[in-house]
C-alpha cells in the first residue's frame, strides 16, 4: 500500500506553506494530483511523487508517476 501525505505534510516537504500549495493547486499549477478518500474533502498526496519533486524536480516526479528508472546524473 502507498503511503500518502496530508496537505500540511506535503507542503512541508517542499519547503512551501500550506496556503502556498493550496494557491498552487486552485491555479492548477501544481505537478501532482491529490488523492480524495470519502472522509470528509481531505486531500492527500502520494508520498513517494512529493518526495521525488521535492529532491529531483519535475523529471524526479515523472519517471516515479510513470514507472521510469530514475533519471541518470548528468543527462
Amino acid at each position: 500500500m502507498q503511503e500518502n501525505l496530508t496537505m500540511g505534510e506535503a507542503a512541508a516537504c517542499l519547503g512551501m506553506s500550506r496556503g502556498a500549495l493550496q494557491q498552487r493547486l486552485n491555479r492548477g499549477s501544481f505537478p501532482i494530483e491529490p488523492i480524495r478518500y470519502a472522509d470528509g474533502g481531505h486531500r492527500y498526496f502520494n508520498k513517494a511523487a512529493v518526495e521525488a519533486l521535492a529532491t529531483g524536480g519535475l523529471k524526479a516526479l515523472e519517471a516515479v508517476l510513470t514507472g521510469d528508472p530514475a533519471p541518470k546524473k548528468g543527462h
